[in-house]
Formats: structure tokens, sequence, C-alpha cells
């Protein structure tokens, strides 16, 4: 009996509506292409036309899902999240779409004028 590794990684970028997800995650895809990666690539677009910032309903983003085989679909749990702030994370962290072993990286550049939400 033989084993096979393979390399595939589904990953989310989170933002709020209107700072670009979408537009980065045509970007990332398009590099990943490049290096002939296959991808597979499912936008989060939020369900009111202008929410309000740093809320739930503000989620905006891109799942894409990475791998050196032909991609059918957008997998089932994440293993990287990178998340602009922690309301946007914790909106997507309620849906319980990632592993166990799920990496995340979390923008604290708004720390300094939202210090009681960090």
């Amino acid at each position: 009996m033989s084993t096979k590794n393979v390399n595939v990684t589904r990953f989310e970028l989170l933002m709020d509506a209107g700072f670009g997800a979408q537009k980065a995650g045509d970007i990332l895809i398009k590099a990943f292409a490049r290096t002939g990666r296959y991808v597979y690539i499912e936008p989060m677009i939020p369900a009111e036309i202008s929410p309000p910032a740093r809320t739930r309903p503000a989620l905006s983003g891109v799942l894409i899902r990475v791998a050196d085989f032909d991609l059918k679909n957008i997998g089932n749990t994440t293993n990287i999240i990178l998340a602009q702030h922690e309301i946007v994370l914790d909106r997507r962290l309620d849906d319980e779409e990632h592993s166990d072993k799920c990496q995340v990286l979390l923008d604290m550049g708004d720390k300094a004028n939202n210090q009681d939400s960090y």
C-alpha cells in the first residue's frame, strides 16, 4: 500500500465591505495560478448594500483553496484566516468552518483606536 502526500490549503481574507477583499482575492489567485497551482475561489459578499464598518453585517471577504491537484469545490475547513479586525473574525469563527489547527492572523492596526475591542 502506498501513500501520497497532497498539498492543499484553504484560507480566508476577511475585511469590512468596501475595503477590497474581493480584489485582493483576485490578485492572489492570479499569483497562485502563475506558479502552477490550482485555485478555487468563493467570495463572501455582505447582504446589506452599505453596512456600517466594524459591525458583524459588514463582513466581506474571500475563501481561497489552493492545491497541487485539480480542485472540484471550496472544501470544508479553513487552515488560515487573515482578518482586518476582531469583529469580522468573531463573525466568521461563529460559522465553525475552520479546522482545529487553523492559524489566525489578526491586523492589530486599529488597536489604538478601539482599545476595548482587543
